[in-house]
């Protein structure tokens, strides 16, 4: 496992610190005595034995993320031996028969794709509770994620201020998603909504590295936004306290904002390669793949503030109620104030 995360680094995969991670929670720290053996005397049973702790505690993805980083980190111990470059990386020799994840099977059904979606008035709903959130930072990433369209949390919460053009009014985000080595650049335009809501970032966080870092000076984590979104929710049912359960709303997780932004901009006409560009959705394709290379800014620009009136619109008091060109802005201008810089926030929005 040292060896094939030694390997990712050398070829400076950015989900190095991550796999690092995962191997450390799920594999070293609950199974000490089985990583002190072999890696050639490791079984199909022992991979079997890690994975069912995780479906135990009802993980079901994950599961299949840590059978493909333990595939892929026997694969390369495999290749060591005859792989000059991964021995000048690692300098171990493994002496590997086999891959002995290879014999334990992928759990499909938990690949199953969701098809949950916020509908508008919950997703107003959502924007507004996000004022509960006892860290503001969290609240403040998720406000501006969803000016972006939805970006996935990892990618975006990596951005740097050295990422951020704001002459040019862009941000720059590394996509390593898929199985290529090579790590594609993902371009988005910062309209003057996103920009609103990037603004308590930019004053609480001018000295830090990047805009997501905690009070604690931490960097925010993918994890914690999952559970805010969680707690998020949790509130929300809270609401419906009293009402039948058809009313009250379904449970939705940060993906699922994902998918409603996705569906959402489909709904006001944004197109499907348009949508593909703005989430970078992978492209298949020897033309889009190879010879493609324009960035489509400015198509993503005018998409980007349809998709800000949209939102506008949403959020508004009376969701079906057009937001007027001078009140565009308005809504969201004010959507949060600060107090004596002690992290309190008051919403000066009107509730759903």
């Amino acid at each position: 496992m040292d060896a094939y995360v030694s390997d990712m680094r050398a070829r400076g995969r950015i989900t190095a610190k991550a796999v690092e991670g995962s191997f450390l929670r799920d594999v070293k720290t609950p199974f000490p005595n089985l990583c002190r053996t072999r890696a050639r005397d490791i079984a199909a049973g022992d991979i079997q034995q890690v994975l069912a702790r995780l479906v135990k505690k009802g993980v079901r993805r994950g599961v299949n993320m840590l059978r493909s980083h333990l595939a892929a980190a026997f694969q390369h111990a495999a290749k060591s031996d005859n792989d000059p470059t991964r021995l000048a990386h690692d300098g171990a020799v493994f002496d590997m028969a086999s891959n002995p994840v290879a014999l334990v099977p992928r759990k499909a059904e938990f690949e199953r794709a969701g098809d949950r979606h916020l509908s508008e008035s919950e997703l107003c709903r959502y924007w507004h509770a996000i004022d509960s959130l006892q860290t503001p930072v969290v609240g403040d990433f998720l406000r501006f994620n969803l000016a972006l369209g939805g970006q996935r949390a990892v990618q975006l919460l990596r951005a740097s201020w050295r990422d951020f053009d704001f002459e040019g009014q862009t941000l720059l985000l590394k996509d390593p998603k898929g199985r290529a080595a090579m790590v594609k650049d993902h371009l988005l335009p910062l309209t003057r909504f996103a920009l609103e809501m990037l603004e308590p970032l930019q004053a609480l966080n001018t000295e830090e590295a990047g805009p997501f870092v905690t009070i604690n000076r931490k960097s925010l984590h993918a994890a914690t936004v999952s559970k805010a979104v969680n707690d998020i929710w949790k509130s929300l049912v809270a609401e419906d306290t009293g009402k039948s359960a058809a009313q009250v709303i379904p449970h939705f997780q940060f993906s699922d904002l994902r998918r409603t932004c996705e569906t959402q901009l489909a709904s006001i006409g944004i197109s499907l390669e348009m949508r593909a560009q703005l989430l970078s959705h992978g492209r298949s394709g020897v033309q889009a793949r190879h010879y493609d290379r324009y960035s489509y800014v400015n198509e993503k620009r005018r998409a980007l503030e349809e998709w800000a009136m949209h939102l506008q619109r949403v959020f508004s008091e009376n969701p079906d109620r057009p937001v007027s060109t001078t009140l565009r802005y308005s809504v969201v201008n004010a959507h949060i104030t600060r107090i004596g810089g002690t992290g309190h926030e008051t919403s000066l929005q009107p509730r759903c």
